[in-house]
């Protein structure tokens, strides 16, 4: 037995078919006008940073006790810290002052700090010396060792001012 079927039942499919697209084009609409207001508040974002004279930056690398020593002395100087894990180095930070290196290794440590170096230009390069064996390299890549088993927030201090530390 054939189906017939009714000009009103075509009509109506035509008409929620219609709805449906021009339902999906209303939210399209709605998601390009957020998508174009995200857009443009990250814009104003960037310019407000822009505008503002930048804070000195120090690049903190690694994890631990050693951390929150080094979070307290670089807060007590008004510097804007970046924390990595990682090795992770992007151009656009701007006015970096201080590398500070803290993980076990001093192979990560090292090199961390010989790259910041050679893309910030940075004077200013701390680095915790987990080997003995190992100091010769840090000095003679002039990278100001700390002593895991002192105050570092105590050692950063005395490097600054040209002191040898001498912290136990």
């Amino acid at each position: 037995m054939l189906k017939v079927r009714k000009e009103g039942d075509d009509m109506l499919a035509n008409i929620l078919l219609g709805l449906i697209v021009l339902g999906g084009m209303a939210y399209g609409m709605y998601l390009m006008f957020r998508i174009d207001h995200f857009a443009q508040e990250e814009r104003n974002l960037q310019k407000e940073e822009e505008e503002q004279e930048p804070l000195p930056r120090a690049v903190v690398f690694g994890s631990g006790s050693l951390r929150r020593q080094v979070e307290a002395w670089l807060s007590g100087r008004g510097v804007a810290a970046v924390y990595i894990e990682d090795v992770c180095v992007r151009e656009n930070w701007e006015n970096v002052q201080y590398i500070i290196a803290l993980s076990g290794s001093d192979a990560d440590n090292l090199s961390l700090c010989n790259l910041m170096r050679k893309m910030y230009g940075t004077g200013y390069l701390f680095s915790v010396c987990n080997d003995a064996e190992n100091e010769s390299v840090y000095k003679r890549f002039h990278i100001q060792i700390l002593k895991a088993d002192g105050k570092v927030e105590a050692q950063l201090g005395a490097l600054l001012m040209g002191k040898e530390v001498s912290i136990a």
